[in-house]
């Protein structure tokens, strides 16, 4: 008599945990429909469907029970509480002894139940703007690009350091624009050097090693005299941003020759905004990105001008950033909520709500299908401004880590798609680097970071130029060589 009642208190012990667990994906700035299409808006819906109806049930069974059986069901209910009370003491008994141990004994590697704090996150970002460089820091923020390189810098390492420009040089303060800016361009026969500018992220920047042992530094003297190299690359740029880095920064030196070099990742990063959310360890770079769209078949910005970091740390909530929805990297179950605070000072909840997760397919897919076309605007938007210039514009696919070896990175929650199907699908040339790379042994490749070391970069410098000359324009190419 008294064993449904037993089967429906496990029920709606089950369910209860379960809707508390899925509702707690749900993100008001996400929005409703995008959490229900997903696994945990299922699963929560299910939930809440079974644990009205086992309610309903028990409530009618308990009404039905012949008079002698209602003390027993009673005890049985209060057994049952007290039960899955005991059961949420023990593990959360348990979970915080755990916790010691591996505060106590790191080397055990065990990972804690954490999620990430706002309040934690703005703080270490500020005491890092707080710190005052007298030369002021290497990187600056921009409204526009989102950051730049400041002028006449250097690292607080000293391994980069900054033109007057406002580019990476030798040496701080050097002038690396030493072309004309008033030569025309087009004129035949032309003495002065072709000017070739570089744009790109790290991987062209030279990230981890000397400027003369960096790619762009040392294809200057294999392309020859007749041509002027300037390295406009800048660490953690998107294509987007080095589009906007030619429009505003390039495009006024009247280069001959533009270069944009590129990583697959660079793609996935126009689907970024705020920095701190993909890299929460990377201080040096506190800022935000310019997100564009596609509209009416047109690129367009959604959030320029920027907000500085001071702005962005300043805020009270990290839900409360403006444009967050439109980052692929937010999502509201990692972070500290006000109406589920209490909750979250329980260990025993972050280890239930800390269950490996994949954003909603839903979600995925959207973000694929818009970096697809994002990828495709920009490169073309790029190619046609530097052409109606006057301007060479040359695509360069450099291969990283995750092209050559994707064994040995860990898997990303959205498939990063190769560059060259960016290019392939735009419907444009580029040259493929990766041969130049293949020269060097595997283990020899890439940093522990995964850029690349310096013979990888020397091997990228020893072939790069030759593809590039093949590409110019006959009468270009007798004059640069003759």
């Amino acid at each position: 008599m008294l064993r449904p009642i037993s089967i429906l208190l496990v029920v709606i012990d089950v369910c209860s945990v379960l809707f508390v667990v899925t509702l707690y994906r749900f993100s008001s700035i996400e929005g409703l429909m995008p959490f229900l299409g997903s696994l945990p808006g299922m699963l929560c819906l299910a939930a809440a469907f079974l644990l009205a109806t086992s309610t309903v049930w028990l409530v009618g069974y308990l009404r039905g029970l012949p008079a002698g059986y209602g003390r027993q069901a009673r005890l049985l209910i209060a057994m049952n509480i007290i039960t899955v009370i005991a059961a949420a003491a023990v593990g959360e008994v348990a979970l915080r002894v755990v916790h010691e141990i591996v505060m106590r004994q790191p080397a055990l590697h065990i990972a804690e139940p954490m999620m990430r704090s706002w309040g934690r996150t703005s703080e270490q970002f500020r005491a890092e703007l707080d710190k005052h460089d007298p030369d002021g820091p290497y990187h600056e923020f921009d409204p526009i690009l989102g950051w730049r390189i400041g002028r006449n810098r250097h690292s607080t390492d000293g391994l980069y350091a900054s033109s007057l420009e406002g580019l990476r040089s030798s040496k701080p303060g050097e002038p690396v624009l030493t072309w004309s800016v008033s030569d025309p361009i087009g004129v035949q026969p032309r003495r002065t050097p072709f000017r070739i500018a570089l744009l790109g992220d790290s991987y062209t920047f030279g990230y981890r090693v000397a400027y003369e042992d960096s790619w762009a530094s040392l294809i200057k003297p294999r392309l020859g005299a007749r041509f002027h190299v300037v390295n406009f690359g800048v660490i953690g740029y998107s294509v987007n941003q080095a589009r906007l880095k030619y429009e505003r920064d390039v495009r006024p030196s009247h280069p001959d020759i533009v270069v944009l070099s590129v990583i697959s990742h660079d793609f996935v990063r126009d689907g970024f905004i705020y920095n701190f959310l993909p890299y929460p360890d990377m201080l040096a770079l506190p800022y935000a990105r310019p997100r564009p769209v596609v509209r009416d078949g047109h690129l367009s910005l959604l959030n320029t001008p920027l907000p500085s970091p001071d702005t962005i740390f300043a805020q009270r909530d990290v839900h409360a950033l403006p444009f967050l929805e439109y980052d692929i990297n937010y999502n509201a179950s990692e972070w500290e909520r006000g109406s589920w605070r209490l909750l979250q000072r329980s260990f025993l909840f972050r280890a239930l709500t800390s269950w490996s997760y994949s954003p909603p397919q839903q979600k995925q897919n959207a973000f694929a299908v818009e970096i697809r076309r994002l990828g495709q605007q920009i490169i073309k938007d790029f190619v046609d401004a530097v052409r109606r210039d006057g301007a060479l514009p040359l695509l360069v696919y450099l291969p990283d880590r995750r092209d050559l070896e994707p064994s040995t990175i860990g898997r990303s929650a959205y498939r990063i798609l190769p560059a060259p199907r960016f290019f392939q699908e735009a419907g444009l040339e580029y040259i493929d680097a990766t041969p130049c790379i293949l020269a060097v042994p595997p283990e020899r490749r890439f940093l522990e970071d995964n850029h690349y070391t310096v013979e990888a970069n020397r091997a990228l410098a020893s072939c790069l130029p030759k593809m590039i000359l093949t590409r110019l324009p006959v009468q270009t190419a007798m004059l640069a060589n003759p």
